[in-house]
């Protein structure tokens, strides 16, 4: 009884370290980073409209944090851009990204990269409070240029979000892409739908490590007996 319960505890203890958070810097350079820093995100979904050919089709959405920053990354198909797609239209491009912060389906954040908010020639996200629309801040962004992966990246400081604390399990996000054009705008999931958070690869290695450990175990223990 002794062996067993010891076998339980080690299983344990091998997944709560594989839920634990470890990760490299993220830089915010609009590139796919040869370093694999964004190998564990905790994010991740597929355009549902990429059959609509405006070269502004998202790809996928990606996320990751640490007790500092929030770092968010969306790869589109073609050059992403804040130009418009239709000289003539009075709506400027943009991209937009909802943050449910608790997992109850409803916004918390709103974060928005558009034209006016660059400074210095940098490309800058406004992030809002859905609750009564004030402001948290502006945070460093960058747009990638085709040749350096078709990414836009960004980032927050989680401290000036100071009525959320970051959830371990359910961060929801959604995203919109606006291209000025005459095409819809692009969606991801849909128009009601949110993007779960999902463990992060390593966790999930690390957890099939614990569970092989307790069977491993208790078949040993079973052939000893």
């Amino acid at each position: 009884m002794k062996k067993v319960l010891l076998l339980l505890l080690l299983g344990m203890t091998i997944l709560t370290l594989g839920t634990g958070r470890v990760h490299a810097a993220i830089t915010i350079d609009g590139m796919v980073s040869p370093t694999g820093e964004w190998d564990n995100w905790y994010l991740r979904g597929i355009d549902p409209n990429e059959d609509i050919d405006d070269n502004y089709d998202i790809k996928m959405l990606m996320a990751w944090w640490d007790d500092d920053y929030a770092y968010i990354r969306t790869d589109v198909y073609g050059i992403p851009t804040l130009d418009r797609q239709d000289p003539e239209n009075d709506t400027s491009a943009f991209y937009q990204w909802m943050w449910d912060m608790n997992g109850d389906s409803t916004a918390d954040l709103k974060a928005v990269l558009r034209e006016e908010y660059r400074e210095d020639d940098n490309d800058r996200v406004r992030v809002t409070l859905l609750s009564d629309n004030s402001e948290v801040g502006y945070y460093p962004a960058h747009i990638g240029d085709g040749t350096l992966g078709s990414i836009v990246e960004w980032r927050f400081t989680l401290d000036d979000a100071e009525d959320f604390d970051v959830p371990e399990s359910n961060m929801q996000a959604w995203m919109k892409l606006d291209n000025a054009g005459g095409d819809d705008d692009d969606r991801l999931p849909d128009v009601t739908g949110w993007i779960p958070r999902v463990p992060e690869p390593s966790s999930m290695l690390m957890l099939g490590t614990g569970l092989i450990g307790l069977i491993g175990g208790a078949f040993r223990k079973k052939f000893v007996a």
